[in-house]
C-alpha cells in the first residue's frame, strides 16, 4: 500500500522507501501526504486513495455519518421511537439478508432503562432496596449534573 500512496501522492521517489526508513522520515512523509490531501476534497482523496489498492476512509464527525454516501447506500441506518428522545437513527447490523440490512428489533435503551431489571433479576435487590437506591440518586433514568465537590473531600 505504502509504494501506491507515494504514487498517487505524486511522490513516486518514496515508494521504495523501507519501513524504517518510513520511520526515520516520518515528519517529512507527513508533510508531503498533508500537502497533498489539503488540496482534495475529503472524499475525492478517500476515492482516489482506494481506487489505487490504498485502504483510506473518512474521518467524520458523528452528525456526518448520518449522510454518509456509503452508510446511505447500505441502508445502514433505520429510522426508530426511542424512549425520551422520539425518532431517531438507529445503526443497523452490518450483516444483509438478500442485499438487505436486518431490521431493528428495538430501539437501544436509554440511559437506565435496564438497571432496575438487572439489579432485581440477578443481584436479587428488593423493590425496597432499589426504591431507596433512587432516592440517594444512585441509580434512574436521567443524567444529573455534576456535583460540586464535597467541601471534606478538599
Amino acid at each position: 500500500m505504502w509504494r501506491a500512496c507515494a504514487k498517487v501522492i505524486g511522490r513516486p521517489d518514496l515508494a521504495a522507501l523501507a519501513l524504517s526508513a518510513r520511520r526515520a522520515r516520518a515528519a517529512e512523509l507527513e508533510a508531503a501526504i498533508s500537502a497533498w490531501t489539503a488540496r482534495r476534497d475529503a472524499d475525492a482523496a478517500m476515492a482516489e486513495l482506494q481506487h489505487a489498492g490504498v485502504a483510506a476512509g473518512v474521518a467524520r464527525a458523528p452528525f456526518d455519518l448520518f449522510t454518509d454516501p456509503h452508510l446511505v447506500t447500505r441502508g445502514f441506518w433505520q429510522w426508530v421511537e426511542r424512549a425520551w428522545i422520539g425518532r431517531f437513527p438507529q445503526a443497523s447490523l452490518p450483516i444483509r439478508e438478500h442485499g438487505a440490512p436486518l431490521p431493528v428489533r428495538q430501539p437501544a435503551p436509554t440511559l437506565g432503562a435496564d438497571t432496575e431489571a438487572v439489579l432485581r433479576e440477578k443481584l436479587g435487590i428488593d423493590d425496597a432496596h432499589l426504591a431507596l437506591l433512587r432516592a440517594r440518586e444512585v441509580i434512574g433514568t436521567e443524567a444529573l449534573p455534576p456535583r460540586p465537590a464535597h467541601p471534606e473531600s478538599e
